[in-house]
């Protein structure tokens, strides 16, 4: 079982109650662990906060088929509410122990780390997504635990694991709430990978003209600089023509698109383009 920490001052929480009286209450066994006195990050925060106080209902729907393209990427448009199976990708990393998955949404990352031997806590600030996450890690016949949380401010010791992951999330948060992002991975684990856009890959561009190249608001993409991400840690690029391009997922695409992810990967390997990625991982 986790320990956890009171997200506003640090202390240790006992049945979910800090020294300080700060109390956060569990919904459906699913902690919600998420401060109440900070701007959130994307509009599923408040809407979690209502649901767990019973102010709001929690979605009821089949909440992964819906969501696909959102949670990966354009080129799995077509399995938006035409999902035969879940789309669980191949975890690039090899390990044992506690991971942390970092904006986990329905799961996927979730269970392919599972399925690796690792121990995996997944978190996200949306409580209908933990909900899903749960049904599927049930229905897959996996071990993970959910727990509803902000990445600013993660719930957890120092050192609490062996590694964070997180896959095209922390694109949709300031790139100052990026970094205190950023930080708290750093503290709770002793190693961390995620991956994030770059600014001036292809796809990148493409999306930064159609909005005049302004810097994104709300649930809009950020794109980083190799500077900026070096800054963080490691880089190396992940893929072109998108941020959610994996090779292991070649059959879920329509055939006009199966051709990206190996031309992408092909991409990856030639050094001369390592500036123009439209995704790196970040290892730190």
């Amino acid at each position: 079982m986790t320990s956890f920490i009171c997200p506003k001052d640090k202390l240790p929480l006992i049945e979910f109650r800090c020294p300080n009286g700060h109390e956060y209450p569990v919904f459906d066994g699913i902690p919600v662990l998420l401060r109440d006195d900070v701007p959130e990050t994307i509009a599923s925060y408040g809407r979690s906060l209502d649901q767990a106080k019973g102010i709001t209902p929690v979605f009821e729907g089949d909440y992964v088929s819906g969501l696909v393209s959102t949670a990966a990427g354009y080129l799995y448009k077509s399995l938006d509410n035409n999902l035969k199976e879940y789309p669980i990708p191949e975890l690039p990393l090899d390990g044992e122990g506690t991971l942390l998955d970092v904006g986990c949404n329905w799961g996927r990352w979730s269970v392919a780390a599972a399925r690796k031997g690792y121990r995996v806590t997944g978190i996200d600030s949306a409580l209908d997504a933990l909900l899903a996450a749960r049904k599927v890690a049930d229905e897959l016949g996996v071990k993970a635990e959910f727990i509803c949380a902000d990445a600013r401010y993660l719930p957890f010791p120092d050192d609490a694991f062996d590694q964070a992951f997180s896959f095209s999330v922390l694109q949709h948060f300031s790139k100052p709430d990026a970094r205190l992002a950023f930080g708290e991975m750093k503290r709770v684990a002793k190693q961390s990978l995620v991956e994030i856009p770059g600014k001036y890959g292809i796809r990148a561009f493409y999306h930064q003209l159609r909005r005049g190249f302004k810097e994104g608001e709300g649930f809009d993409v950020r794109y980083w600089t190799p500077g900026e991400l070096s800054q963080i840690g490691a880089i190396k690029p992940h893929a072109f023509f998108g941020t959610g391009v994996l090779r292991c997922d070649v059959k879920y695409l329509p055939l006009k698109y199966r051709a990206i992810p190996y031309l992408s990967e092909l991409l990856v390997g030639i050094k001369p383009l390592r500036m123009v990625a439209d995704s790196y991982w970040v290892n730190f």
